[in-house]
């Protein structure tokens, strides 16, 4: 596309990225696909944050991930998927899961509501950090908000009480789950 002197759009782009973010070995051309996304204005576009964090998350720089969602602020409220997309990032490894919980919070106080993929993504901190007791009150925050009966949360719960040796807790969570 390029040799022919012809600009990708910004979803060429964003497919380009995916599949750099997501392909082991592709992180250079990542970057210099990220410096065109800026070049060409698409940095602003909302859909182009998680695809930027999953490539520098996948290819384990976090703090080149933290930058490009800071970079994010001034995006049409820095969109719900940002957010989760980061807390995803950091819930995976067990030095940055602590990070998830900091994200969680400000994503509420920004006034945005937990779904089953931010609970996911804070259960996996939990799990990552073997924090059963930080879990249990995110189990119970599930649970007043209606979310108890989703069964990808109820998997979660269990994993996360599974991970940090609360086996009687992942029984009861499984007991209690509605099929």
């Amino acid at each position: 596309m390029c040799r022919e002197a012809m600009k990708p759009d910004q979803h060429a782009l964003s497919s380009a990225l995916k599949a750099c973010a997501e392909t082991s070995g592709l992180l250079e051309q990542g970057k210099q696909l990220h410096g065109q996304v800026v070049k060409m204005g698409y940095q602003r576009e909302n859909f182009m944050a998680s695809v930027l964090l999953s490539l520098y998350a996948n290819s384990s720089l976090l703090s080149d991930s933290e930058k490009v969602f800071r970079g994010f602020r001034g995006i049409k409220e820095r969109d719900r998927v940002s957010w989760i997309s980061m807390m995803m990032v950091f819930a995976e490894r067990k030095e940055t899961a602590l990070g998830t919980i900091n994200l969680y919070c400000k994503f509420q106080q920004m006034g945005f509501s937990p779904d089953v993929f931010t609970f996911i993504a804070v259960l996996k901190a939990c799990s990552n950090m073997s924090d059963s007791s930080m879990g249990f009150q995110i189990h119970t925050h599930i649970i007043k908000s209606n979310w108890g009966s989703d069964i990808s949360i109820g998997n979660a719960v269990i994993e996360m009480y599974a991970n940090c040796a609360s086996v009687d807790e992942a029984r009861r969570a499984f007991d209690n789950m509605s099929c």
